[in-house]
C-alpha cells in the first residue's frame, strides 16, 4: 500500500519565502516581461500532458488563455513552450531566474536545506524504506537541480554516496558545487533532458519542481519509461488548486502558482494519466500545499495597496497565521492543494 502524507507547517515557508511578500512588484514586472514573450508563441493545441486535442478555454490571465483538457484534466497555458521561450527563461544571461532560485549564502542555503529540502529527502526515504529498500545504498540522479540543494539533503542528510545532479545555469551549478563541497552538479543544455534521462543508470530519477517546465515532458516520461535501469521517479508537481482562483482575483500581484514559467499545472486525474501510459505506479504520495499562505499574501498586499493601517495589517497577521495550519491541512486532505511529492515506481507487468 502506498504511503500517503498530508501537510506541512507554513511557519517556514513564511520565512523562506518573504521576498513574495517585499519584491512583489519586481516579481510582477518580471512576470509581465516574460507574459510578452509567451504570448509571441505559437497557440497550443494539443495537451501538454496527454497530447489530446484542446477544446475552449477556461479563463484568462494576464491576456493568456487557459484550457482544462477534457481527457486527461490537465491545465494547459494556451500557447507552446517552445526552445526560444525556455532558452530566455531559464539561460539567457538577460534572465534572473537563476538568481530568483539561488541562496546568496551558505547560512541561507543552509536554511533552505533544512526548512524545504531535508523533508522532501525524509519522505523519499521512508517510501524506499517501506518498499524493503536501503536508501544510503541506491544511486541518485537529481535533473534540473538548482543550486543542488536536494543533492545536498541526499548526501549529508541521508548519508547517500552516489548522487549526481543536472542543471542549465552555470552560475547555479557553480555555487552549488561550492556550497556542497564537491563536484556532484553537471552543466546541461536547457534541451538535454530526455538524452540525460535515456543514458541514466541511477536507481532513482528525481525531478523536484522540473517537469512543469520541460518543453516536452512527455518524451522525458517515455525515456524513462524505455530505461529499465531506472527504478524510481521521485516528483515534485505544483497542481490546480484554490491558488489559481486567488491569483485569478489578484492579478496586480505577484502569481506564484500559475505563473508564466508554469505554463502549465498537474491534477490527481493527469498525473494518474502519464502514470497508467507510460507504467508507473504510485508507491507514496504526500499533500501539502501553500494555498492558504498565497490568501494571506495576497490580503496583506491589498491592504498595503489600499494603505490600510500598520495596526490593521498586524490585526490581519495576528487571526490569520495561527489558524493557516488548520485550514491548509482542511485543503490538502482533499487533495486540491498547491503541491504533490509523488514517488513513483515501474508497473508490474
Amino acid at each position: 500500500m502506498a504511503i500517503r502524507r498530508f501537510s506541512k507547517k507554513a511557519a517556514d515557508i513564511l520565512t523562506i519565502k518573504a521576498s513574495f511578500f517585499e519584491e512583489n512588484d519586481a516579481l510582477v514586472a518580471q512576470s509581465l516581461r516574460w507574459a510578452e514573450i509567451y504570448k509571441q508563441q505559437p497557440r497550443r493545441v494539443r495537451c501538454k500532458n496527454c497530447d489530446g486535442i484542446l477544446g475552449d478555454p477556461l479563463f484568462g490571465k494576464l491576456g493568456i488563455d487557459y484550457i482544462l483538457c477534457s481527457t486527461c484534466g490537465h491545465l494547459n497555458g494556451g500557447h507552446e513552450d517552445t526552445a526560444e521561450f525556455v532558452k530566455h527563461i531559464y539561460t539567457n544571461s538577460d534572465s534572473d531566474y537563476a538568481d530568483f532560485y539561488k541562496s546568496s549564502s551558505k547560512e541561507k542555503f543552509l536554511e533552505w536545506v533544512s526548512a524545504i529540502y531535508q523533508p522532501k529527502v525524509d519522505f523519499l526515504s521512508d517510501c524506499l524504506i517501506s518498499l524493503g529498500e536501503r536508501p544510503a545504498q541506491l544511486s541518485y540522479c537529481d535533473v534540473g537541480a538548482g543550486s543542488g540543494r536536494f543533492l545536498y539533503a541526499l548526501l549529508k542528510g541521508c548519508g547517500c554516496e552516489q548522487a549526481v545532479g543536472y542543471e542549465v545555469s552555470p552560475r547555479q551549478v557553480d555555487f552549488g558545487n561550492a556550497m556542497i563541497g564537491r563536484q556532484c552538479l553537471k552543466l546541461q543544455d536547457v534541451t538535454d533532458t530526455a538524452r540525460i534521462i535515456r543514458q541514466c543508470e541511477a536507481d532513482v530519477v528525481s525531478m523536484i519542481g522540473v517537469l512543469e517546465h520541460l518543453r516536452d515532458p512527455r518524451n522525458v516520461l517515455d525515456e524513462l519509461s524505455k530505461n529499465t535501469k531506472i527504478r524510481y521517479l521521485y516528483l515534485c508537481l505544483p497542481l490546480f488548486s484554490p491558488s489559481v482562483y486567488f491569483e485569478l482575483l489578484n492579478q496586480d500581484l505577484y502569481n506564484r502558482q500559475l505563473s508564466v514559467d508554469h505554463t502549465h499545472l498537474y491534477t490527481k486525474s493527469s498525473i494518474d494519466w502519464f502514470s497508467k501510459e507510460f507504467g508507473l505506479e504510485s508507491v507514496g504520495e504526500w499533500f501539502f500545499g501553500t494555498d492558504m499562505v498565497d490568501l494571506y499574501r495576497f490580503m496583506l498586499l491589498q491592504m498595503r495597496k489600499k494603505k490600510c493601517s500598520a495596526a490593521m495589517q498586524k490585526h490581519l497577521a495576528d487571526q490569520w497565521i495561527p489558524m493557516i495550519d488548520k485550514l491548509q491541512g482542511v485543503i490538502d486532505e482533499t487533495e486540491f492543494c498547491s503541491e504533490i511529492h509523488i514517488l513513483l515506481k515501474r508497473r508490474q507487468k
